[in-house]
């Protein structure tokens, strides 16, 4: 969690400087760099300055508004899990937006090595694994993640099934570090992606499939995957 903070403390620093600069040159406090013109440029035109857009990965289609609206949540949310005590960090019950951690396969390495400790077992040892039902998120390394979407499938109390839509939302995901000796007949991986361009895969998780319901011939075909993020404006 610390290097969330820091990332999004060293972030927060370049936006609101750049926004600052641009403020003392329409004051005509300061004179305009030719990066300080070019940014203003940017802005004028309501897009995202190169600066910014380089920060983290987002969509590239955001416009300026979009961009900082998505950066304000992200902002946020840190802002609000930085007064909570380490220990309880990975127990919010209202979970955790993890699309909008700037480097959220980080915080799931993190979590897996506090889970290697508690457990008494090595890294290599563990698997992580997801449910939509809450069975024991208060395990090591267990936490409540929101704002997800499965692509390829639904996915409930029931189990998955295939889908028409091409995304559906998922209200929570529980997701808990185990070791891998546990019951694994029915489990398949499970990408996960940072958006649904899926250019870039973050990690994976191991799921319970029933295959009389969803066929891996099925499941290979539809490019059953999660996605962290997508735009919220």
């Amino acid at each position: 969690m610390f290097r969330e903070l820091e990332l999004g403390a060293s972030f927060l620093s370049n936006v609101v400087g750049l926004l600052q600069t641009v403020q003392r040159v329409c004051a005509y406090k300061a004179k305009p760099s030719n990066e300080t013109r070019k940014a203003m440029r940017t802005l004028y035109r309501d897009q995202v300055p190169p600066q910014w857009a380089q920060l983290y990965r987002v969509s590239d289609e955001l416009n300026l508004s979009e961009w900082l609206s998505d950066f304000s949540r992200r902002v946020h949310q840190l802002n609000a899990l930085a007064q909570v005590a380490p220990t309880e960090l990975l127990q919010q019950a209202e979970g955790i937006w993890l699309g909008g951690f700037f480097s959220p396969e980080a915080f799931v390495t993190a979590a897996r090595q506090s889970a290697a400790a508690d457990l008494g077992c090595s890294l290599d040892e563990l698997h992580l694994l997801a449910d939509v039902e809450d069975p024991s998120v208060s395990s090591a390394g267990g936490f409540t993640a929101r704002g997800l979407l499965l692509e390829g499938a639904t996915w409930n109390f029931t189990g998955f099934a295939p889908s028409n839509e091409i995304r559906n939302s998922l209200s929570a995901l529980h997701l808990r570090w185990a070791p891998r000796n546990e019951e694994t007949d029915n489990l398949r991986l499970l990408p996960v992606y940072s958006s649904s361009k899926r250019d870039t895969l973050l990690f994976s998780v191991a799921v319970n499939v029933e295959d009389a319901a969803f066929p891996k011939k099925k499941w290979v075909q539809r490019s059953v995957a999660l996605v962290l993020w997508e735009s919220q404006v």
